[in-house]
């Protein structure tokens, strides 16, 4: 669980700072019932999360975007994350799925691609990524290939 991973490996962060995009009302009213992060989820998408945050320009000191969808409609969430006002030494994490454009097998392009378009994005067209940073892309998984690609704000 991302969340639990968050509110445990940085302990600096309040719960009351994390956001837990869920659109789907079923999902959230489960979700909300769980100790741990119940009181972080939302019942939003994550676009509309990022467009409130990019508007009241609130301080965001990390981004860990999980989505289930393939890298096209991933470029549209990066830009949403490269409008937000993002701190220094913020963590930006996006993970996706790869899948092909018929839905079966993965592409081991899009982990390449997902690198490069949070870098470009970022470091390129921003200049807020860390010097001599790059972007880290971690694949795994084995019946469903996912991809994680990480950068740091300078």
């Amino acid at each position: 669980n991302s969340t639990r991973a968050v509110l445990s490996g940085l302990r600096n962060i309040n719960k009351t700072e994390i956001i837990v995009p869920q659109y789907d009302p079923e999902i959230y009213e489960e979700m909300t019932s769980n100790p741990d992060y119940g009181c972080c989820v939302r019942l939003s998408t994550l676009e509309s999360v990022l467009e409130e945050c990019i508007v009241s320009r609130v301080p965001v000191r990390g981004i860990y975007a999980d989505l289930t969808f393939a890298l096209p409609r991933t470029r549209g969430v990066i830009a949403l994350i490269s409008q937000l006002n993002l701190v220094s030494g913020a963590p930006v994490g996006v993970t996706i799925s790869l899948r092909n454009p018929e839905g079966v097998g993965y592409t081991n392009q899009d982990a390449c691609e997902l690198g490069m378009e949070l870098y470009e994005v970022l470091a390129v067209r921003r200049n807020v990524v860390k010097e001599n940073y790059g972007s880290a892309v971690f694949v795994y998984g084995k019946h469903t290939r996912m991809a994680t690609a990480m950068v740091v704000v300078k």
